[in-house]
């Protein structure tokens, strides 16, 4: 049988206010839009995300694990600290190491609020195209930032890009977690399409892969939490996937699959905009 997944209660009486704010759009006094915008946008991001679902029940529930990578940054790391705090959710922060002591004090933020952190490498390198020396350096120069700043070391890898190889997995003891919903936010920088995919594309065990560099995926963030609580869902760390709390479940992304990632790694490898998202993250 097959449920419709109705919107959250908070935003039920507004729906009929935000439709006619929008037919009554020209009549907005300019001097007040930004208030009225923000909260307008809010509205709409929640509402798009959730009216266009209608999923099997058996589809719901569960939990699913939020991951944000190549962080942190001096603003908008914060921004979504906040929003995670004020939902009272927990996600995993997969770091650069070259942006930890920089940052120092939003790391210790992350880990103080219960949030789990990642080794990302220090500079976003294909692992796959360095030698066995420079990869492990990658992840021991991260690894030590980390442990400098909250004294624990990682307890995960992710490969940017996800671009792994057997030779490179075999380096480590640590396992490499991947995904299995990629929000393409690096390249699309549309907070409702941003949400729409979370939303729609998670199912029990599911990793969603986002980064907090772009201001649009923190944008979208409470639309994402509205969304998946909605459908059921309960949000941990990755590590936390694995716990007696989500049950039984399996865990759709955290076991390296060459086949998942040789995709990943051809989609970037064959896209013009790879240096955008290079610089971003560089900035």
């Amino acid at each position: 049988m097959e449920r419709s997944v109705g919107l959250p209660g908070r935003h039920v009486d507004s729906l009929a206010a935000t439709t006619s704010s929008l037919r009554e759009g020209k009549k907005l006094n300019v001097e007040r839009r930004g208030a009225s915008m923000f909260t307008l946008r809010k509205y709409i991001l929640s509402l798009v995300a959730l009216l266009a679902m209608s999923l099997p029940a058996s589809a719901a529930g569960g939990c699913v694990a939020l991951t944000f990578d190549d962080g942190p940054d001096a603003v908008l790391t914060p921004r979504l600290l906040a929003i995670l705090d004020q939902e009272h959710v927990k996600a995993t922060f997969y770091l650069v190491g070259r942006r930890v002591a920089p940052n120092a004090d939003i790391v210790r933020r992350i880990h103080a609020a219960g949030h789990e952190i990642g080794n990302h490498s220090w500079s976003h390198p294909r692992l796959t195209r360095l030698n066995n020396a420079a990869a492990l350096q990658q992840v021991a120069m991260t690894d030590s930032a980390v442990t400098a700043a909250i004294g624990v070391q990682p307890e995960t890898l992710r490969a940017p890009y996800g671009a792994i190889n057997a030779r490179v997995r075999g380096l480590f003891s640590r396992p490499f977690v991947a995904w299995d919903v990629d929000t393409l936010d690096w390249r699309y920088r549309n907070s409702t399409r941003i949400a729409n995919v979370a939303v729609e594309r998670a199912r029990a065990g599911s990793i969603v892969l986002m980064h907090d560099i772009h201001a649009t995926t923190i944008a979208a963030v409470p639309a994402i939490i509205d969304g998946l609580r909605s459908r059921g869902f309960d949000f941990v760390t990755v590590t936390q996937l694995k716990s007696a709390a989500c049950g039984t479940q399996p865990i759709q992304g955290a076991v390296t699959r060459h086949r998942q990632h040789a995709r990943h790694h051809q989609h970037h490898k064959t896209q013009p905009r790879l240096p955008s998202r290079q610089d971003a993250q560089r900035r």
